[in-house]
């Protein structure tokens, strides 16, 4: 699934990691210490076993993608805005035992004088 090989160019080390990504591209990436790229194919292959990858490529900011993402949702009136109260809706509502819905701080304030 994923290497890290040595490379040696003008007599300076490096390390490539190579992996392939969810759509089968080869991908590479190189670094000065083979610990980072033992480190960096072990967190990759995790992200892909969970499906949170994401392209170390790609360009795209969190902005353009929120943009992306909420021009593609299809956006209704709310129920809110589109809701009228009827009488039902607005009068007192009772529990099926019986008495009013009210908390008891608010039954015990009925009786007092304000």
């Amino acid at each position: 699934m994923a290497s890290v090989e040595k490379r040696i160019r003008n007599g300076k080390v490096n390390w490539l990691a190579r992996w392939r990504d969810p759509d089968g591209r080869s991908r590479k990436r190189t670094f000065s210490r083979r610990v980072d790229a033992d480190r960096f194919i072990k967190q990759l292959a995790a992200d892909l076993l969970r499906g949170d990858y994401v392209d170390p490529n790609d360009p795209t900011t969190v902005k353009e993608y929120g943009e992306q993402w909420r021009s593609a949702q299809v956006h209704r009136p709310t129920p809110r805005r589109t809701w009228r109260p009827t009488s039902a809706a607005t009068s007192t509502r009772t529990s099926a035992i019986g008495g009013s819905r009210q908390s008891a701080r608010a039954k015990s304030r009925r009786g007092r004088p304000s």
